[in-house]
């Protein structure tokens, strides 16, 4: 009879030794939380190019949100239409530098992640300036395939992407760059970006005195978003909103935005 009552003790403690075996090697798992993977085109100094000491501040903002939660962070670059497309069908989870109207679908947390400046450039040679939409019809204006450019899409880019007279739409990989190619070799008028990226371009540009500013076309908030495919979206956008009101509270977001000379919006 005791070697009975042994042997049942036994085998009950070898099934819970195994069961808490099993247990803790699901343990690092859990621990390691998601892997996240985030998109944009090159746009500093948002988001700058992948692997670099200065990746752009909303790539760090959003590295410090979610890995400081468990989740491991990637940053690819790549061009604009593919990044929404693909953050659209959930093959990417976040998209960098979003606007709401130029992707109504996504997913955005409370908090924004910058203010667009959408200006006007021209060569220092020319006198024209951005008194409206009529001041437009006799320019041709550069812009990048797929940007909101806030309003102004829907007032003007939509309404003309089919007059090559009017609108040049620059697509791919480094579109930035070739449409200040563009305009220095007056193959477009005018050509508009956020002010931000201007200004972090001059800082690396020895032209840079050759080009100015020309007016402002519109401003628009501007986000780190989130694709509707994926089902954690709207636990990230949490994540998100909790770091940038923590570094908004502690100073850490002001001193991340002075890194990349900028002002907080």
């Amino acid at each position: 009879m005791a070697l009975t009552l042994d042997c049942t003790f036994t085998i009950k403690h070898r099934v819970a030794a195994l069961m808490l075996f099993a247990w803790l090697l699901l343990l690092p798992l859990a621990a390691s939380g998601d892997e996240i993977l985030m998109v944009a085109d090159e746009w500093c100094p948002y988001n700058c190019a992948a692997g670099a000491d200065a990746p752009g501040y909303m790539v760090e903002l959003a590295r410090y949100a979610f890995e400081t939660q468990g989740h491991s962070v990637s940053y690819k670059v790549v061009p604009w239409p593919r990044a929404i497309e693909g953050t659209r069908s959930g093959a990417y989870d976040v998209i960098i530098g979003a606007g709401k109207e130029e992707v109504p679908d996504f997913i955005f947390p409370d908090e924004t992640a910058g203010l667009a400046v959408h200006s006007f450039y021209v060569t220092r040679t020319s006198d024209w300036n951005y008194t409206g939409l009529d001041a437009l019809h006799e320019m041709t204006l550069g812009v990048i395939k797929d940007y909101s450019y806030g309003t102004l899409f829907n007032d003007y880019i939509k309404p003309n992407e089919g007059d090559p007279k009017r609108l040049s739409i620059v697509s791919g990989d480094n579109a930035l760059p070739r449409i200040i190619r563009m305009l220095m070799h007056g193959r477009i008028d005018a050509m508009i970006e956020d002010k931000n990226v201007m200004d972090y371009q001059f800082m690396t540009r020895a032209d840079q005195h050759l080009i100015r500013a020309a007016g402002v076309a519109c401003e628009e908030q501007l986000f780190i978003a989130f694709s509707p495919a994926n089902k954690e979206s709207a636990q990230y956008t949490r994540l998100l909103d909790n770091a940038i009101r923590e570094m908004k509270a502690s100073g850490a977001l002001t001193a991340l935005l002075n890194k990349y000379g900028i002002k907080s919006w």
